[in-house]
């Protein structure tokens, strides 16, 4: 049967949110998915080098075990808060508690190390600000981070693995020998 009535029009409104809505169900606001982000990873500029930091919430588990989950969302969204003021990094929830985000910059103009040490400064000075109160004290909240370049030509995987190694060299490391206000990230 052959309706005579007019197409609707498209609300581009509603299609831009239903866009926005996809890449943004990673559960947390403002973080991308997934999927999203890794797509972002695998179709970068090809004339650019970035800066990947692999993010890991430390002890997201006891606290969701102590406290419940409402108070383990509450650390996630605290967590990816504190990552979105990394300046002109896309940020994107990698997995459970595990973020990404890519930073672009110029190693002629701004050496590797000196953007991790900024990356690493801006994430510690605003984790001593979202520390969460509950009715068992301050929850600090604590990452452990690998950093990786990827520069052009290389494999974004490869560049993955060694930013996700690192991050895992440090977690461990914090695990067998804490000490106050050691700078793991770098």
């Amino acid at each position: 049967m052959i309706s005579n009535q007019e197409p609707k029009p498209v609300n581009m409104e509603f299609q831009r949110k239903l866009h926005n809505d996809k890449i943004h169900d990673s559960g947390i606001p403002n973080i991308y998915n997934t999927k999203y982000i890794r797509h972002v990873l695998f179709h970068l500029p090809a004339n650019q080098t970035f800066l990947l930091i692999f993010a890991d919430l430390d002890n997201l588990k006891p606290t969701n075990d102590k406290l419940g989950h409402s108070t383990g969302n509450d650390l996630l969204q605290q967590s990816a808060n504190i990552l979105l003021k990394t300046p002109d990094a896309i940020v994107g929830r990698y997995g459970g508690d595990e973020f990404l985000a890519l930073k672009p910059y110029d190693p002629t103009v701004t050496p590797p190390e000196k953007i991790q040490k900024m990356v690493s400064q801006v994430i510690e000075e605003n984790t001593l600000t979202h520390n969460s109160s509950t009715t068992e004290g301050d929850l600090p909240i604590s990452f452990s981070i690998g950093f990786a370049h990827l520069k052009p030509g290389d494999d974004p995987r490869k560049t993955l693995d060694e930013a996700d190694k690192m991050m895992y060299r440090i977690k461990n490391a914090k695990k067998t020998a804490p000490t106050p206000n050691q700078d793991f990230s770098i």
